[in-house]
């Protein structure tokens, strides 16, 4: 008790005996703070995309390694979480070539897709429409690719595929896919090797593993892609928290003239207290109270200057969306700072150990 208000004491003493040097070093922990907390949620993956709901984070592909002749019903089983389902095929080489000669792409080699909307999808525009009108459904439609759409296409407009015209009414911005109607993807029954599926929020991890048992067991040959990144990011914890406290320390070494400064101002005193009989140990004890004090302090500080301005300032310099802090990030960065600052004190008690109190009154 009596360490932890010497402690104190001196803390004060720093800010007594030079207030410019101090509030430099106040407010140069608290700005680091508040990076170290910015890091740990646009850099620490786990925390990044615990609550992104960006398209990509909802949606899955699979591939099959044979094709499917997938019936009314076949998909059922995946509406409990009610997603957007769309099915591809990848066209027969000769009418990929077909389709490309009609365009001025140089690179070919571009796989394209024939897909269709296997519920009520809606796919953006980027020319005409992507929606089919009833007659639409039932005729030979197509809503074409815009990276490789026909030469001076306008919407709507007619394309040839299997020697058979098609009506294009516009066009998407999907990569590589041709999205014809339902029926008439049915009806030439050329198999499906690929389902996309968007989910309307993402899932939690125990979800996703439902979601993956019950694909694997109506389809055991799927491949499924952007399954687990939650479980990655969490995979990478601890990589990332090591990465974002590296970061911290550097940032902290820019005030380490700082720390200097009043180490050496208290060097007499420390001095002082061994040759009175305190312990190198207690001594040692007391200037990590004394820094472990002041960076729990900035610390506390600069979390509440986040927390209290986050949704007004600091969310808008998020480079990932949707990132919400818990309490036990809060904690997580408070613990990782004081720990961090300590660490840095450590040379310099590392030099006050080695010298004996005679030395260290000399050199004063």
């Amino acid at each position: 008790m009596k360490a932890i208000r010497l402690a104190c004491i001196r803390i004060w003493g720093h800010f007594k005996g030079n207030k410019i040097i101090f509030l430099l070093y106040f407010l140069g922990s608290i700005f680091c703070t508040v990076m170290f907390i910015y890091l740990y949620g646009n850099l620490v993956s786990a925390v990044a995309v615990r609550n992104d709901e960006q398209l990509g984070l909802r949606s899955y592909q699979l591939d099959f390694y044979h094709s499917k002749n997938l019936a009314e019903g076949d998909l059922d089983f995946l509406l409990d979480y009610q997603p957007e389902i769309r099915v591809s095929t990848l066209l027969p080489e000769e009418v990929q070539k077909e389709y490309y000669s009609t365009t001025n792409r140089i690179d070919q080699s571009y796989p394209l897709y024939l897909s269709a909307n296997w519920t009520d999808n809606t796919i953006p525009p980027s020319q005409g429409r992507t929606e089919f009108t009833e007659e639409e459904e039932a005729g030979y439609a197509v809503v074409l690719p815009s990276e490789v759409l026909p030469n001076g296409f306008h919407a709507p407009s007619e394309i040839t595929l299997w020697g058979q015209s098609f009506t294009a009414i516009g066009a998407h911005s999907l990569m590589g896919e041709l999205i014809i109607p339902r029926p008439l993807y049915q009806k030439l029954n050329l198999g499906t090797s690929r389902v996309y599926l968007v989910v309307p929020n993402r899932l939690t991890p125990q979800e996703e593993e439902g979601f993956y048992a019950a694909i694997t067991a109506e389809f055991p040959d799927v491949t499924i892609s952007n399954y687990g990144i939650q479980q990655s990011a969490d995979a990478r914890y601890l990589e990332d928290v090591v990465t974002v406290s590296a970061l911290y320390l550097l940032c902290i070494f820019v005030f380490s003239f700082l720390i200097k400064f009043m180490v050496d101002r208290n060097r007499r005193e420390n001095t002082i207290y061994s040759l009175v009989g305190a312990g190198k140990r207690r001594v040692t004890g007391i200037l990590l109270m004394e820094t472990g004090g002041l960076a729990l302090l900035t610390g506390i500080l600069g979390l509440a200057l986040h927390f209290c301005f986050y949704e007004s300032f600091f969310e808008k310099l998020n480079i990932s969306e949707n990132i919400q802090y818990s309490l036990r990030d809060y904690a997580v960065v408070l613990i990782l700072t004081v720990g961090l600052s300590l660490l840095c004190i450590v040379p310099f008690i590392l030099k006050f150990a080695k010298r004996t109190s005679i030395e260290a009154y000399r050199l004063h």
